[in-house]
């Protein structure tokens, strides 16, 4: 089936200005990026998840069959590391904002397209889209910052647990 093109009323689209392609560069850009991480940090997680819980189930087992204590010992061990790298890297927080960035530029984007919400009411919404991706990033990147000291600053005095973030 072939598409035709009905011609505009109005004449053909300018096309987009060279702030605007800037702009929905840089949300791509930022949308890639933060896609990309939070399913490194979710294939992560899940990976250190899964070994943990077998690992845990093994010990009890291993101990019923009277295996050698040594190795119920080096899977609680195991255990205990899978834990400890999981809170040092904050895999787990990492996945959920990183997704939750990645979706709340998609939605700027999406709007700006579309000048809906907001960027339907202002003279500028390319100006409106470069602030709210920099508002989103900065946000983001501000409460990483944070999350990272406190996680290295717990690990160093042996903290407590920070799987529920």
């Amino acid at each position: 089936m072939e598409v035709v093109a009905i011609p505009s009323p109005v004449g053909p689209s300018p096309g987009p200005s060279p702030e605007e392609v800037v702009a929905l560069e840089r949300a791509d850009n930022q949308i890639k990026w933060y896609s990309v991480h939070a399913t490194r940090n979710a294939l992560s997680y899940n990976s250190l998840k899964l070994v943990a819980i077998i690992s845990a189930a093994a010990i009890p087992v291993l101990t019923a069959a009277k295996a050698d204590t040594l190795i119920a010992a080096a899977l609680g061990a195991l255990l205990v590391s899978l834990e400890g790298i999981q809170q040092l890297l904050q895999l787990h927080r990492n996945w959920v904002v990183f997704a939750t960035t990645a979706e709340g530029l998609k939605r700027e984007r999406f709007l700006f397209l579309t000048r809906a919400g907001p960027y339907g009411k202002v003279h500028h919404p390319v100006r409106l889209l470069s602030e709210q991706t920099e508002a989103l990033v900065t946000r983001e990147t501000s409460s990483w910052i944070a999350t990272m000291q406190t996680s290295r600053s717990s690990a160093s005095e042996g903290g407590g647990n920070e799987d529920a973030a």
